[in-house]
Parts: C-alpha cells; sequence; structure tokens
C-alpha cells in the first residue's frame, strides 16, 4: 500500500490521449463520510459523457437492497492509479 513515489509516479493516459482531453473527477469528501457513518456503501452514479464537462464532480449514491451496480477494481501498478 505504501510503495508508491508519489514524487515519481506518473499516471498513464488511455491510448490516443493527449493528456488535453483529460481531467480530474472529484467526490465530495463529506459525503463519502456521511455514506460511510451511515454503514452504508457509496456507489458512484453512473454519468453520460457527455455531461462530464459541466462539472467534473462524481455523484454519490447509497447502495440499497435494489441498487443495481457493478464493481470496478481499483488498481496502482504501471501507472494505472492517481496518488490523490
Amino acid at each position: 500500500m505504501y510503495q508508491l513515489n508519489e514524487v515519481t509516479y506518473r499516471t498513464k493516459h488511455a491510448e490516443g490521449c493527449t493528456g488535453e482531453s483529460c481531467y480530474d473527477m472529484v467526490a465530495d469528501e463529506e459525503e463519502i463520510i456521511r455514506i460511510l457513518k451511515n454503514g452504508r456503501i457509496s456507489l458512484i452514479l453512473s454519468i453520460d459523457s457527455e455531461d462530464i464537462h459541466e462539472t467534473n464532480t462524481i455523484t454519490l449514491v447509497e447502495f440499497g437492497p435494489y441498487v443495481e451496480y457493478v464493481a470496478v477494481s481499483h488498481v496502482w501498478p504501471n501507472g494505472l492509479g492517481k496518488p490523490q
């Protein structure tokens, strides 16, 4: 977990990406904390790629019994993660 060197680590871009069209997406930390304190799991609401440029924020929803979701594994090696 703590083997990442934040000074030398560089996030890779998708094939064909120049880096100019990439931007960071952020989630409200307070919202994550609120959901976790309620004993729930936070999920990212799926968004249309056309809407991304308007806000750069991730909308979170709480997992519930009838909420459908897809699990995605986050990895760090080989530039596939973000230190922030």
